[in-house]
């Protein structure tokens, strides 16, 4: 096992959500580090390198695997799945889009709010507004960014479709 369930807990929704405690190191946590939020063992695998740290929260039928990071003040539930090597830092009631190589420089995780793609999470809207701005100041010709943008509101925007 790699964490514990511990007595202290909050209550979100009517659900009782018990803060979790690393019981050995791994990817960036060390054993004994006190983590976020979830209700139950069936919110988070005790394999591989999945984590949820801060305030956030899992609960519900979600579920988060893999190498996936549910941080900050992220809420996830419903019947989200975070798994991957996603990351999650805000709100995700569905199962977040996560996308990896391809013709993209960078992973791209959407989830029911916001687009990830790299280190920058922008708004649908935001990447609309400023997306070639956001990914020419990386270092990127225009062309590249004209095109990586379309990709990215395009995968955006069928994602958030697929959610309504």
């Amino acid at each position: 096992m790699k964490y514990k369930l511990t007595d202290k807990f909050i209550k979100v929704d009517g659900k009782k959500l018990y803060r979790i405690e690393a019981l050995k190191d791994f990817s960036g946590v060390t054993r004994g580090d006190l983590g976020g939020y979830v209700e139950s063992e069936k919110n988070l695998s005790q394999m591989g390198s999945a984590w949820v740290s801060g305030s956030a929260r899992v609960y519900g039928s979600a579920w988060v695997s893999d190498s996936a990071r549910v941080y900050g003040s992220a809420r996830v539930y419903g019947s989200a799945r975070v798994y991957g090597s996603a990351w999650v830092s805000k709100e995700a009631k569905n199962s977040p889009l996560f996308l990896a190589g391809g013709k993209l420089p960078y992973r791209m995780t959407v989830t029911d709010k916001h687009i990830r793609v790299g280190c920058q999470v922008q708004t649908l809207k935001k990447w609309e507004k400023n997306g070639i701005s956001i990914i020419r100041e990386d270092g990127h010709s225009e062309k590249n960014a004209k095109r990586w943008l379309k990709i990215i509101l395009t995968l955006g925007a069928m994602h958030m479709e697929s959610i309504k």
